[in-house]
């Protein structure tokens, strides 16, 4: 009897570490997932603005990404003609994410840079001092309506990126301590997530919260995610 509550035991410990294991697996996961997030808000003038501007007034760029790197370069032009190279890596310095500069050429002149679409419409807008990104830096849908919105102070990103649906309501609001809450489009929170302290809720539509273990699962989070 004995041994077989000693071997009853060294199974729940298993258990526990399995499920331990699995957690932090999945929690990985998901900070692999935030990341990507938050590089595809910083990314986002790369989609849809393959060719640089030409024969337009004032200072615009376009992203390229660099193959098989988690970097890229910002490129300006001042109507036809290239004036400024910067190239950037994602970095996560002290639990915080923002892109580090790793080269430039050229000078990109102080004042507001724009990207726009193919069509020619607007897609952002950003201020520029010193060659650095300094103030706000506003992403657009092509109807207009505001994509997404971060803040730089001295190229560096501060406070809280947001991002909000085609229709306004606001998406995703991600710290770049680390911290992000998401939302369904009619406004109820849709998931928590603060590596530091831990939290990691998920939540349906109606506000119920997703028992940790579903919640924990990768498919499950891969699917929730990206919907």
């Amino acid at each position: 009897m004995m041994k077989r509550r000693g071997q009853r035991r060294i199974t729940s410990r298993t258990r526990e570490k399995v499920r331990s294991e699995k957690a932090g697996i999945n929690m990985h996961l998901f900070m692999n997932m935030k990341t990507k997030i938050i590089a595809a808000m910083l990314l986002i003038t790369i989609m849809g603005c393959a060719q640089a501007p030409e024969g337009q007034e004032g200072v615009r760029v376009k992203a390229e990404r660099i193959p098989g790197r988690q970097e890229y370069y910002e490129v300006f032009f001042s109507g036809d003609k290239e004036i400024a190279r910067q190239r950037f890596a994602f970095s996560e310095r002290k639990g915080q994410f923002n892109p580090m500069m790793l080269s430039t050429t050229g000078r990109v002149p102080d004042g507001t840079v724009r990207a726009d679409y193919p069509s020619g419409a607007l897609m952002a807008t950003m201020t520029y001092q010193n060659d650095l990104k300094d103030g706000l830096y506003t992403v657009y849908y092509e109807n207009g309506v505001i994509k997404g919105e971060t803040f730089y102070v001295k190229g560096e990103i501060q406070g809280v990126m947001k991002k909000y649906y085609s229709s306004g309501a606001l998406r995703l609001e991600t710290h770049v301590e680390g911290r992000n809450k998401g939302y369904y489009e009619n406004g109820s929170l849709k998931y928590e997530m603060d590596a530091s302290k831990d939290v990691f809720n998920l939540y349906d539509e109606k506000g119920g919260l997703y028992p940790r273990d579903k919640a924990l699962d990768s498919d499950f989070m891969k699917d929730f995610l990206g919907q």
